[in-house]
């Protein structure tokens, strides 16, 4: 269950992340996810008695999260420069990254850079601290307590 809640926590968002402006990944995909995953991460994270599921349902958490931080980074985008950020990221399809490429993405802001940047570490750190408080069960029971 460990290595399917790993897969998920950085997967999926990682998925979402560079599909950001694929023709697959549309509005109501996006609302089906936030709101499918909202839910089914809710009740599972709360119904759970063990960390290992709690681990489980917390990846799942971490998809609805990470949609609404991109929505919101495209919405102050949109208001900053009447479009959506750039992803500054190696191998995204928007910038080039080549080393014959390099100082020719003129087009990318310091605002597409912190937007791109935040969401990568928006992701690990989710991921890494969901790692650290269910991994452990003294560690959860510590901070939480059942």
């Amino acid at each position: 269950m460990t290595i399917i809640s790993i897969f998920i926590a950085l997967g999926v968002p990682f998925m979402l992340l560079y599909g950001r402006k694929s023709n697959w990944y549309r509005t109501s995909l996006k609302q089906i996810l936030f709101f499918g995953m909202l839910l089914i991460g809710l009740i599972g994270f709360y119904q759970s008695s063990t960390n290992d599921f709690r681990l489980f349902f917390y990846a799942i958490l971490i998809i609805p999260i990470y949609i609404l931080v991109d929505h919101a980074f495209k919405l102050m985008s949109t208001k900053m420069h009447k479009r959506d950020f750039y992803l500054w990221i190696r191998y995204s399809n928007e910038i080039d990254y080549t080393r014959a490429g390099m100082g020719k993405n003129k087009h990318i802001k310091p605002s597409d850079i912190v937007f791109s940047i935040s969401l990568l570490i928006l992701i690990v750190a989710m991921s890494t601290l969901g790692a650290v408080l269910f991994g452990n069960d003294s560690l959860y029971d510590k901070l939480i307590g059942n």
